[in-house]
């Protein structure tokens, strides 16, 4: 896979600040000035992740843990990537086409297959899964999807899932990164 191009969580592989200031005049005593603050980027891949998409914070809400012990885990809670502006057609002319690409979910992870989280609660993990059922293994790479010109939503489930270990309630959190790969 040479031809991977890897993207970091804001899939942003310049941030360039561009600082506009007019030129000071002097007309009749007065002086006029201000600035624009620009801001953007320029990604060398196939699609670039909506802006909504890429910082998102989920509450999972009060589950107990009656429920989590009773069934094995919480009820399941929707989340979606949205890809934009997606094209086939490489920016570099010695480099493919784009065709495929993969997401990696990583983050703590307990028991090899659920995402662990921090706080005083204890004895569950994060689960998710995709829209077709594949559960997303901490570091791994989820089954390829195939490149759409235009947009595309990658929509997920996540829910709390109870581990090998005593629980114990108690206030959680946790960051999951996602990395998005083309080739």
């Amino acid at each position: 896979m040479d031809y991977v191009k890897r993207l970091a969580l804001a899939q942003l592989l310049f941030w360039p600040l561009i600082s506009i200031s007019t030129a000071k005049s002097s007309v009749g005593g007065y002086q006029d000035h201000g600035r624009a603050t620009l801001s953007g980027s320029i990604t060398g891949s196939a699609c670039a992740i909506d802006t909504n998409s890429q910082d998102q914070s989920l509450n999972l809400g009060v589950i107990s843990a009656a429920e989590i012990q009773q069934f094995g885990h919480g009820s399941e809670t929707p989340f979606a990537i949205k890809l934009i502006n997606c094209t086939l057609v490489s920016s570099s002319k010695t480099q493919p086409n784009w065709s495929y690409f993969s997401v990696t979910f990583d983050g703590n992870y307990i028991d090899g297959d659920l995402f662990g989280l921090d706080g005083d609660a204890r004895g569950f993990g994060l689960y998710i899964k995709d829209e077709y059922g594949n559960s997303a293994l901490p570091g791994q790479a989820m089954p390829a999807g195939i490149i759409d010109a235009g947009s595309i939503v990658l929509n997920y489930r996540l829910r709390l899932q109870k581990d090998n270990n005593s629980l114990q309630a108690g206030s959680y959190h946790t960051v999951i990164r996602y990395q998005l790969e083309y080739y």
